[in-house]
């Protein structure tokens, strides 16, 4: 039961922190294509074809079963790869938040630098942390980096079920979200800029305007509000773990 109980957190993570970011950020590189409407098809030298409702309608009731069962396994394919891509960039950056405000905070994810708490924890419980150090049998002067691994482990072999892994799960999540944000900004702006090109020189090819201009708007919303809530989750998924540990020394 335990190892069943392991196994379903760890496919939650995959589905949460892998499959689910993927699959979004398939959506938003959809809808920028349709956004992007004959641009797209010049850039491409005609590679790709202007992405209409119609058209994809179309495309799909010619596909027979078979074929739509491969479409839809390669699209499954795609966004695990795709959240996978997310999270190695998501994970990578350095940056730490220091109390930034919200636009420095905004600002820092459009470099793809997203902002994670300084602190780990809220300061009122180190002194559950130490004890928690002490339970776990670990030298003194062990880091947060070198106590989470182990504690996580602990508690996973003690406890059938612990908020530690629904935290870390948000909080990948929503840094996940964050970067597939910051790539539909980016592709939002590029196919403005482009269409604002070839305006100036008066080919007859343009995006459609208004959706694609709304686009960057709302990416700026997401990053505002994912940024924030990972953040959030991040410092619930420390206080958790540490509590948790906390109360299993107090109750055995």
């Amino acid at each position: 039961m335990d190892q069943l109980l392991a196994k379903i957190t760890n496919l939650s993570y995959e589905i949460w922190g892998i499959f689910v970011p993927g699959m979004i950020a398939l959506l938003f590189l959809v809808f920028t294509w349709w956004c992007a409407g004959t641009v797209a098809e010049v850039v491409t030298f005609g590679f790709v074809a202007p992405a209409e409702v119609s058209t994809i309608k179309g495309f799909i009731t010619l596909l027979n079963n078979e074929i739509k069962f491969g479409f839809i396994a390669g699209l499954a394919v795609a966004a695990y790869f795709s959240g996978h891509l997310l999270h190695w960039i998501s994970r990578s950056s350095k940056s730490k938040s220091h109390g930034k405000k919200s636009i420095i905070r905004v600002c820092s994810c459009l470099r793809l630098s997203i902002p994670k708490p300084i602190e780990s924890y809220d300061s009122y419980l180190e002194a559950q942390f130490i004890e928690g150090k002490q339970y776990l049998q670990m030298p003194p002067e062990s880091t947060w980096p070198q106590f989470y691994p182990v504690a996580k482990a602990f508690l996973a072999s003690q406890l059938q079920s612990s908020l530690v892994s629904t935290y870390q799960n948000k909080y990948t999540l929503h840094r996940s979200l964050t970067a597939a944000a910051v790539v539909w900004f980016w592709g939002s702006v590029l196919v403005l800029l482009l269409g604002g090109i070839f305006a100036v020189l008066g080919c007859p090819v343009e995006p459609k305007w208004f959706p694609t201009a709304l686009s960057p708007c709302v990416a700026i919303a997401i990053i505002y509000g994912f940024s924030d809530s990972y953040q959030y989750n991040w410092k619930l998924f420390g206080n958790t773990l540490i509590t948790e540990i906390y109360t299993y020394k107090r109750m055995h």
